[in-house]
């Protein structure tokens, strides 16, 4: 089935149909239930009669919603794409800024998402119920001698001492502990090998046959073994007049 295609809007026709929506504001309204939108169907309605009503090409309710739609998701496009830029470390060209209708639609439509305030947060939030003194938000006032009053109260664990309970009001603070150097305790580090660790010497027997061992089954004392042995071999017939030397 073929799209149906029309001439583009114009500038002209975009500024009416801006005008017609601020008016029809019910078409903003993001309520879905039957009223609102049997509502919205009939705003669009009106808004259709009114725009075709000195305007040179005839639009229809469905091309106009169609361009509104439109609207609507290349505005979210270029301030997505905006805030994602303001975002970026620094370097090359400004961000683009948003048309002047992105703007306007974001400025009717609000936000589509909110979201939950911070429970665990630190910072303090004001709220319209707070007293004012002198047109000031009045800064909660906490009395000193009971937050002393209660420390004093308070004893804690310490972890490290298998459950030793401290007193806090009895504790003898930092600047009063008096340091003597003589008496204090030198930690001392071991720097010795493990006996673990040290490898036993073999015994004499156990030492030589496995020297010899060694030796014997080299790749290089082999190979050295067989050039003595042909070496011997050729005195020995060289003795006894078997070979000459020349053409061995």
């Amino acid at each position: 089935m073929s799209k149906e295609r029309s001439n583009n809007f114009s500038r002209e026709e975009l500024n009416k149909l801006k005008e017609l929506l601020e008016k029809y504001s019910i078409i903003m309204n993001k309520k879905t239930d039957h009223a609102s939108t049997k509502q919205k169907d009939e705003a669009w309605c009106q808004l259709t009669n009114e725009f075709n009503s000195n305007n040179l090409i005839y639009r229809t309710k469905k091309q106009l919603i169609y361009k509104f739609n439109n609207m609507k998701k290349n505005a979210r496009k270029e301030l997505s794409q905006e805030k994602k830029e303001r975002r970026c470390t620094g370097g090359g060209p400004p961000p683009p800024k948003p048309s002047d209708t992105s703007e306007w639609l974001c400025s009717i439509m609000g936000e589509s998402i909110v979201g939950l305030p911070s429970t665990h947060d630190s910072d303090f939030i004001f709220d319209n119920n707070t007293p004012q003194l002198n047109g000031e938000a009045a800064q909660p006032s906490v009395a000193l001698s009971n937050i002393e009053e209660e420390m004093s109260m308070v004893s804690y664990t310490d972890g490290h001492n298998d459950g030793v309970i401290h007193d806090v009001a009895h504790i003898v603070p930092i600047h009063d502990v008096q340091e003597n150097e003589e008496t204090r305790e030198t930690v001392k580090f071991d720097t010795s090998t493990p006996h673990t660790m040290l490898r036993k010497p073999l015994s004499k027997p156990l030492e030589s046959s496995y020297r010899k061992r060694k030796l014997n089954f080299t790749p290089l004392e082999t190979r050295k073994k067989i050039i003595t042995v042909a070496h011997e071999k050729e005195l020995y017939l060289k003795k006894k007049g078997h070979i000459s030397f020349d053409t061995w």
